[in-house]
């Protein structure tokens, strides 16, 4: 259990960073609207650059490979980092539920992180 929280501790990390800095390199000319306005959450995801969105993907990715290898390293078990990617990919789906994202970000955002928990499994060398 120890494996898990810390490697999720880190798969969230990755994300923050990830995000963080799609958002800095890849600036939205408008301001952002207020709390709790999804409406505007969604207007202004849809409108991000292609470049950022890839980053906000790839942290998806990263997160569950660095989370899922952080996580198996401890554990020992290979159960481990799937339980980390299997989260990531349950907040990949309430945040594309709760925000309309472009389908093919839906798509990859549900299949990479299962991939880089496979690979995470496979580069910490540990059993199922």
């Amino acid at each position: 259990m120890t494996g898990v929280i810390i490697g999720l501790i880190f798969a969230i990390l990755c994300v923050m960073l990830m995000e963080i800095g799609a958002h800095h390199l890849f600036p939205l000319a408008e301001s952002t609207p207020p709390a709790g306005e999804a409406a505007g959450v969604a207007e202004l995801t849809m409108r991000m650059r292609v470049e950022g969105l890839l980053m906000v993907v790839g942290g998806w990715a990263l997160a569950a490979f660095v989370g899922g290898y952080i996580a198996n390293f401890i554990a020992g078990r290979g159960l481990a980092g799937w339980i980390v990617a299997g989260l990531v990919v349950l907040a990949v789906l309430v945040t594309i539920s709760a925000i309309p994202h472009p389908v093919w970000m839906a798509a990859s955002g549900v299949t990479l992180p299962l991939i880089a928990g496979w690979l995470a499994r496979r580069a910490a060398h540990v059993p199922l």
